[in-house]
């Protein structure tokens, strides 16, 4: 009876520690790891670079990360790993410019709502970056669709959300912890002039209860920007002449926001949706010197001359927007292919916490109403990067760029195309079915 209790116990520790299933067997070497793959190349798919022509059954090398040979056939080494892209379609890892993204776990749920600081109407110290969850499903499933990097950041917007609400950032969407997912960090002040912030202060007697306050208080803290800047100007030059006798004023993070602004190191993001906050949007900026970043523009079409003449850039969406409020009652799907004839630089959203998959539908959405097939692929990839300055590592299939790619198995624009592959900077990290 001891005998077999003793072989027993040997045996539930064998199974414990491993040994025998995966361990090394006693009189055995083992067997040295093999190296992985040096290499990585997408083969035989119809390549949309959105930098040039389409390739046809053509080849992407990756190497590092990075795209190093992009053609008809490339040139790889003998450690390689291929991806068999044969009647698939391969583009640029797609971007949603303007997310909540990470922001909000479950929306009924308050505990897990961070997208908002709702205290007062103006928060632009707040970043979107602190809040951000890397872990949660609602950024694998974005993943999962395609949806590679987007710009995360603060409600903005909506029927009820601050005038100044806070800063965001470029983040490529895989990774553990967040500060290696940046791609552009600050990479955007987020503001909301119409129905939102009035609709929220009114409520409490506390400014802004009109368009009028809302404005006004987006000059004054521009206007406090620019303070802020000078008397940190005059520190550096009283600096330079007395050293001992200069002192730096007190920091301020709202205004040091502000004035990242005014001095262009943090773009403007300014979300309207009617057509008479959109030129108070423009003339603010030209009274401050700033060239913003239109969201929503739901009424865009009606003044897209004037938008076109400033050079602004609009990120135009949802698409799909209803008229769910006063502020969206003139929506139209027509929209981004109106400002793009009138010459305004556009890009599509979202505007989403949980639905940013959906990004592909906005782009086929717009293609149903004017917009070119390519100009609404490029609208989710190359486009949007330019807008948010980062196209010099992202948006385009190019070689020297970051290795972000989606492979479907049919046209991106289509209902039932499925995302078969995704690979973010050289990584699969998406198979369709594994």
């Amino acid at each position: 009876m001891r005998l077999r209790l003793r072989v027993m116990r040997l045996v539930i520790l064998a199974l414990v520690s491993g040994w025998g299933a995966s361990g090394p067997v006693p009189g055995q070497l083992e067997r040295a790891p093999q190296r992985p793959p040096a290499e990585l190349v997408v083969q035989g798919g119809r390549i949309i670079t959105m930098a040039g022509d389409v390739i046809e059954g053509g080849a992407i090398l990756i190497r590092d990360g990075k795209i190093v040979e992009v053609g008809k056939k490339v040139k790889s080494g003998e450690r390689v790993r291929r991806v068999d892209a044969r009647r698939k379609v391969v583009l640029p890892g797609l971007i949603d410019p303007y997310t909540r993204l990470g922001l909000i776990q479950i929306s009924m749920v308050s505990s897990t709502v961070d997208d908002d600081e709702g205290v007062e109407p103006s928060t632009p110290q707040v970043r979107a970056l602190d809040a951000f969850n890397p872990l949660g499903r609602p950024v694998t499933f974005a993943r999962e669709h395609g949806i590679t990097t987007a710009l995360i950041g603060p409600r903005a917007g909506t029927s009820a959300t601050n005038v100044i609400s806070g800063q965001g950032s470029v983040l490529r969407l895989h990774g553990q912890q967040v500060d290696a997912m940046i791609l552009k960090s600050p990479a955007s002040l987020h503001v909301t002039l119409g129905e939102g912030p009035k609709a929220r202060y009114a409520g409490r007697g506390q400014a802004p209860v009109s368009r009028m306050g809302e404005v006004a208080l987006l000059r004054e803290a521009l206007a406090a920007g620019k303070d802020y800047a000078d008397a940190w100007a005059r520190y550096e030059q009283n600096r330079q002449i007395q050293p001992a006798k200069a002192e730096p004023p007190d920091r301020d993070l709202q205004k040091e926001a502000l004035a990242a602004v005014l001095s262009g190191e943090m773009p403007l993001f300014i979300h309207c949706h009617r057509a008479d906050d959109i030129l108070s949007a423009l003339r603010v900026s030209k009274e401050f010197g700033i060239t913003p970043v239109l969201v929503h523009a739901t009424e865009g079409y009606k003044v897209a001359a004037q938008i076109a003449r400033a050079n602004v850039p609009v990120i135009v969406g949802p698409v799909s927007t209803i008229p769910d409020r006063m502020e969206t009652l003139e929506a139209t799907p027509e929209n981004p292919a109106l400002l793009l004839r009138a010459g305004v630089r556009i890009a599509l959203t979202t505007a989403e916490s949980h639905l940013v998959s959906h990004l592909p539908y906005e782009a086929a959405l717009a293609a149903a109403n004017g917009l070119s097939d390519e100009a609404a692929l490029r609208a989710i990839t190359l486009g949007a990067a330019e807008i948010l300055g980062v196209a010099d590592r992202i948006g385009s299939i190019e070689e020297g760029k970051d290795a972000d790619l989606v492979i479907f198995d049919g046209d991106p624009l289509e209902i039932t195309t499925h995302v078969e592959w995704v690979i973010v900077k050289g990584e699969i990290v998406y198979r369709r079915g594994s």
